[in-house]
């Protein structure tokens, strides 16, 4: 029979699950997409373009897995649909070329990391926001966002465990964006944090954010970053802000 490259778009929200990759006896998005999948067409490899860890949620993930079973692409969604955890929600399913996987020759990914600037993190208007309610400097923040533009090593901005040897990563878009939002009979602000670069490493943009907390609270001072990077250590940006703020925004292939 011959074989197809079915590529899945599919969004979910982090919260109830333990990220991405699968574990025993834990719910995780791997999981239960697999799960789908397996009932569809039988065992078959899934790849995804993107590790998320656990609680961060992502808009448009990418899935890939070669089968020779067909389907009529809007029943096929439809099926997942009605078949995935309440979590998850599969946007759009494409033939993809033979060659396509779903982590080989991504261009760019874009995640956001959104921040509720509050005494309080109310459950509906910030499910997808972690808490500030300190004080910030938001001028001092988007000035000091500018210096993680371009080519540099990451070592100082990823988690002590990060398995990959070259920490080499090029950021090529970063925007800070500052709200101020009235909702649901709330008055609150916003500060998210847009980041695209050629890849991440494990936490790197938990701890991005962080570091530029820290800068707008005054306890970094945003001159030290060109020392922080040469340094390549974690002894000036151990902030790393919690997984909830985090989404997976977009995926772009070469």
């Amino acid at each position: 029979m011959l074989q197809v490259v079915y590529k899945i778009t599919f969004t979910y929200a982090g919260t109830n699950f333990y990220g991405l990759e699968r574990q025993k006896q834990l719910k995780t998005v791997a999981g239960c997409f697999e799960a789908v999948v397996n009932k569809l067409f039988g065992n078959v490899k899934v790849i995804y373009a993107s590790r998320t860890d656990r609680g961060v949620s992502a808009l448009n993930q990418v899935a890939s897995f070669e089968s020779d079973k067909t389907f009529n692409l809007n029943t096929l969604k439809y099926k997942f649909n009605r078949m995935l955890d309440d979590d998850i929600r599969v946007k759009l399913i494409e033939i993809a070329p033979l060659n396509f996987r779903a982590n080989s020759n991504v261009k760019e990914k874009t995640y956001l990391y959104s921040l509720m600037l509050a005494q309080t993190l109310y459950p509906i208007e910030g499910q997808f926001s972690a808490l500030c309610y300190q004080k910030l400097d938001i001028k001092k923040i988007k000035r000091a966002s500018k210096q993680f533009l371009g080519t540099h090593d990451f070592s100082a901005f990823c988690a002590a465990d990060c398995e990959k040897e070259n920490k080499v990563r090029t950021i090529y878009k970063f925007k800070v964006e500052h709200k101020k939002i009235r909702q649901n009979g709330l008055t609150f602000e916003k500060l998210n944090f847009y980041i695209t670069g050629n890849g991440f490493l494990q936490h790197m943009v938990r701890i991005i954010v962080g570091t530029l907390i820290d800068i707008g609270t005054g306890k970094l001072d945003a001159h030290s970053l060109p020392q922080i990077f040469s340094l390549k250590t974690r002894t000036y940006t151990q902030n790393t802000m919690p997984s909830k703020g985090l989404t997976l925004v977009e995926i772009k292939y070469k």
